[in-house]
């Protein structure tokens, strides 16, 4: 028997992809808070933590920081994945950075593994999309951990028999299933009968073998018995190089084989051997622990990290003969969002309970090549047309298509009929997109969907080059701007058809949910895209009966009219129709859209530019511009009838109420406008537009836009015709009646409410600054009788009167903000020792006369400004530890000395003043700079003194041992180290 239990803990990191598909953004949600949207708190509970989680001591201390992602297999949701790279890149760094240290550990094997792209229930997907979503899935982590993977995460564990043979045909070496998908299994050397397990009895303590049903039984033991006798060959009896190849997978070989052939026929002047294309034939299946897995999922298992341990060394059972493993399956999302603090539960089992207990963490891949089955296995087939199973429906997959009983709630009289009708939309719409795809590129590219699998490329670098890489590639002949923007319509259609299919949607209670209204919003953006292509489509569609189906309809109306039929458990919501119609649908943004936005800012700019521009914060006040990025679109004014100084007249609208900066005459208001040629470019899809504007205030200071795209080169004459009558001041119709031609000659009205809500925020900001200012003088004033009124109070030992205490409270807390807002993290002249005189004196008189202020601003500041100190600190210790000349290595060790002795100060003044700054990134990065360029000289210190980084490394060690008490962490060890 083995001294050692070999474990594995796999974490599904993943997410839905969760970005408005016209901003590219995550718009607010307001049930993450504090967080500004899920991602962000999941990130702050769980990812980030798990790249650098404490091991504490029994006084709280900090004893080390464990990257656990060095230890866990994983997969990491690809959409996910490409958020973290955007917003949180010192996270996604420490991910890959772990599995490069498990590559290096584990003899090539790394602990990451792929996952299908944006999680798609692949039995559920048709068979372009299964291959779509694996290839997707396999190139992205190809683009990020630089290493093709072994395995793929299968979304929710779903597969079928049609799902292996594709994993198969990607060279997949293994799968992670659940133990509850398994129907029967036998020995591999076909020795003895199939064994019944579908009652959750199979072994998970091995990995078993699953073989293609596109080969009989016995030829497929035929062919792989060598294969397993080879494998099973004792390595001591083999010669170095012999010992060497047998670590290598089998595609390696081959390849390997085949060069040598090749070499071989080249010597002798022969016809090198064309290479055929080996498929395997099999695929390894791992079964987790389901009770274990459910343990730390649901039963609170991760709050003792003792009683962790031993549940898992006794989930090892006792008189085995093989090497055991102890391996289970979870969300991610259980160390830390799901369960507070389980990622340091983990990392204190990882660093002391595992050990003591001669538990070995390892990964898939590396256990599989020195324990490869024994066992051969068959799964259930899931129920009719071998449906397939997953690990979180009993139903085989009906979770995701139809009322099969699961559900979240629990609610009474509830049912998810709902489902059914929006899978079949979802399908109608795919099927019709799939149509249009082959129509309109067949004659364009040689292999559409060919094309479309590498259409991954353009998604993880979506420069201009890349795109034109992309097109040449697949183009039957060189392609026109048109057909170009054609072909990455059609392609980002597909793109967001796929996302739709996201299972999310599927597995919670009510059609209403956000993860439906999600799908349906990547629905609405892929029905945008090819719209205008539809009637066309129709009309020469070459059969007969198909068209006449689709004829009269509008493209959406193939998801809507299926979508009658899903009905909301509560009452008043109504039918998928209606949600798709009052939610989905006004968030579309149109070209529209964007030159509204972008001439609503031109106007508010020109109406608000005197008031506005002397007060507002320097990135608010730019001047007025000629072109703007909006989401995907790129906006530019291209022709301009009317300058920044021109009005437009009209006569006295007694209903109106006139803002007071416009001026008014007796008989005419004039109102600021701007008019001409808005050009709209899509930046993704290359797509243009030109449209006719013009802006201006009406009623109580609200913009208004009105637009018209335009159809032909008269269009722009008529426009200016339209408007001259206006410009005159012997123009006596009111501004109704100018509204009132514009609708008649076409032109359509947008607003604020057009305006998506962060904006409509942002742009309302810019519309009150002036009484905003007017209101800080009103302040600022307050506050300066509030102060002498306390150093009043202060001197004679007085209270303050509590009817006065609510205004001095208000007074105080706003000079406050206003003073904190002065500090900048990013100011390196700002010195963290001391706080500005005024921020000194705000915080006396609080504590002084126990007047709470609101600190969250100044807290977050100073933690920002902690942070930065930090980061220089390491800048200046890895100068310091660099070979560099004399004077320079003294300049950076001085100050290095004099940063740590700031951060401490500014840490005691903190404390002084009662402020509780942020100081987990701190805490990590200075852990980080010890361990990367202090401690590694501990050990040789005393054995080579005369190295230059050694002459004042006491001195510098001591003070940085200071710094780490400070943030609380247990330097005992290291004192200790350091003396002896």
């Amino acid at each position: 028997m083995s001294e050692n239990i070999s474990a594995i803990i796999h974490g599904h990191f993943y997410q839905p992809p969760r970005e408005n598909p016209w901003t590219q953004k995550i718009p607010l949600q307001e049930d993450a808070r504090p967080h500004h949207d899920w991602n962000e708190r999941i990130t702050a509970e769980c990812y980030n933590p798990n790249t650098r989680s404490r091991v504490i001591d029994s006084q709280g201390k900090i004893i080390s920081v464990v990257n656990n992602f060095a230890h866990f297999s994983f997969n990491i949701g690809p959409t996910l994945f490409s958020w973290l790279e955007q917003h949180h890149p010192d996270t996604y760094r420490r991910i890959l950075e772990a599995d490069r240290r498990s590559v290096e550990r584990f003899d090539g094997h790394g602990n990451a593994i792929a996952q299908v792209y944006n999680h798609i229930i692949l039995p559920l997907a048709n068979q372009r999309d299964k291959l779509t979503q694996i290839r997707w899935g396999i190139r992205e982590f190809q683009h990020r951990f630089k290493r093709k993977p072994e395995a793929i995460w299968l979304a929710e564990t779903a597969i079928n028999q049609d799902t292996i043979e594709c994993l198969i045909d990607e060279g997949m070496q293994y799968v992670i299933l659940a133990p509850t998908q398994a129907q029967r299994i036998r020995q591999l050397d076909g020795h003895g009968g199939w064994r019944d397990v579908s009652q959750n009895s199979i072994d998970t303590r091995q990995p078993y073998r699953l073989f293609s049903h596109q080969i009989s039984a016995p030829s497929r033991r035929d062919t792989l018995r060598q294969e397993s006798a080879s494998f099973q060959r004792p390595m001591r009896s083999l010669t170095p190089f012999a010992r060497f190849r047998e670590r290598l997978s089998w595609p390696l070989r081959r390849r390997i084989r085949q060069r040598w052939q090749n070499l071989a026929c080249l010597r002798q002047r022969q016809p090198v051997a064309r290479r055929e294309k080996t498929r395997r034939q099999y695929i390894d299946v791992f079964f987790y622990d389901g009770a274990l897995a459910a343990e730390v999922s649901f039963q609170h298992l991760l709050r003792n990290a003792k009683n962790f341990a031993q549940r898992v060394r006794n989930a090892a059972g006792h008189g085995w003969s093989a090497p055991p493993l102890v391996h289970f399956a979870t969300d991610g999302e259980v160390y830390g969002h799901h369960e507070a603090f389980a990622d340091m539960c983990v990392a204190h089992a990882i660093l002391h309970e595992f050990p003591s207990l001669d538990i070995k963490l390892t990964n898939y891949g590396h256990f599989l090549a020195q324990h490869p089955p024994t066992m051969e296995v068959d799964l259930k087939s899931g129920g009719q047309a071998d449906e397939g199973t997953a690990w979180s429906c009993s139903h085989g997959v009906g979770r995701w298509y139809r009322n099969c009983g699961c559900q979240i709630g629990n609610m009474p009289g509830w049912t998810q009929q709902w489902r059914t009708p929006l899978r079949s939309g979802l399908d109608h719409l795919r099927d019709t997109l799939a149509e249009m795809f082959e129509c309109y590129l067949g004659r364009l590219l040689r292999d559409p969907w060919k094309a479309r699998d590498n259409y991954i490329e353009c998604l993880l670098n979506p420069s201009p080059q890349t795109l034109n890489s992309f097109l040449a590639r697949y183009q039957t002949h060189p392609l026109s701007d048109e057909s170009q923007s054609l072909v990455l319509r059609c392609m980002e259609a597909q793109k967001y058809m796929m996302f739709a299919y996201t299972s999310c949607a599927w597995f919670f209670d009510d059609i209403s949910g956000l993860e439906v209204r999600q799908n349906l919003r990547y629905a609405a953006r892929a029905i945008q895209l090819m719209e205008d292509l539809f009637p066309r489509f129709v009309a020469h569609h070459p059969d007969q009966t198909r068209r006449d189906l689709l004829k009269n309809k509008r493209l959406e109306d193939v998801l809507t009219d299926e979508l009658l039929q899903a009905l909301s458990n509560i009452p008043g919501v109504g039918n998928g129709k209606d949600i798709y119609w009052k939610y989905i649908k006004p968030e579309v943004f149109t070209p529209e859209h964007a030159a509204n936005h972008f001439l609503l800012e031109q106007l508010l700019e020109r109406v608000y530019q005197a008031a506005f521009v002397q007060h507002a914060p320097a990135e608010i006040a730019s001047a007025a511009h000629h072109e703007q990025q909006i989401y995907l679109y790129q906006v530019r004014c291209k022709n301009s009838l009317l300058s920044a100084d021109c009005t437009l007249p009209f006569a006295q609208n007694n209903e109106m109420s006139l803002p007071h900066h416009l001026t008014q005459t007796d008989h005419y208001t004039q109102h600021i406008a701007c008019s001409g040629m808005i050009e709209v470019y899509d930046t993704i899809t290359r797509q243009q537009w030109h449209l006719l504007s013009i802006g201006f205030m009406r009623h109580s200071d609200q913009p208004v836009s009105y637009l018209k795209r335009l159809e032909t080169p008269s269009d722009w004459d008529d426009f200016k015709a339209l408007l001259l009558p206006y410009f005159s001041h012997q123009n006596g119709n009111s501004l109704d009646h100018f509204e009132q031609e514009l609708q008649a000659h076409g032109f359509r009205q947008y607003g604020f409410h057009d305006l998506y809500w962060e904006d409509r925020e942002r742009f309302f900001y810019r519309m009150v600054q002036p009484g905003v200012h007017r209101l800080e003088t009103h302040l600022q004033a307050i506050y300066e009788d509030s102060r002498r009124f306390l150093a009043g109070l202060t001197a004679l030992r007085v209270g303050i009167p509590e009817e006065l205490r609510p205004p001095i409270e208000f007074a105080l807390s706003y000079h406050l903000r206003r003073e904190t807002e002065k500090l900048s993290s990013a100011t390196h002249g700002l010195s963290p020792t001391r706080l500005s005189a005024e921020l000194e004196e705000l915080l006396r008189l609080s504590a002084t006369h126990h007047i709470a202020l609101d600190k969250t601003l100044l807290q977050q500041r100073l933690s920002e400004t902690l942070d930065t100190y930090v980061n220089s600190l390491g800048t200046l210790i890895h100068l310091w530890a660099s070979p560099q000349p004399l004077e320079e290595d003294a300049l950076a060790f001085e100050q290095s000395l004099h940063c740590i002795q700031d951060i401490i100060r500014l840490l005691a003044k903190s404390r002084e003043f009662g402020l509780s700054l942020n100081t987990t990134e701190a805490q990590n990065r200075t852990f980080e700079i010890f361990q990367e360029n202090l401690l590694s000289f501990l050990s040789s210190y005393y054995q080579q003194p005369e190295i230059r980084v050694f002459r004042r490394y006491p001195e510098l060690m001591s003070a940085y041992l200071s710094l780490l008490d400070h943030l609380n962490f247990n330097t005992t060890e290291y004192k200790t180290r350091l003396k002896s």
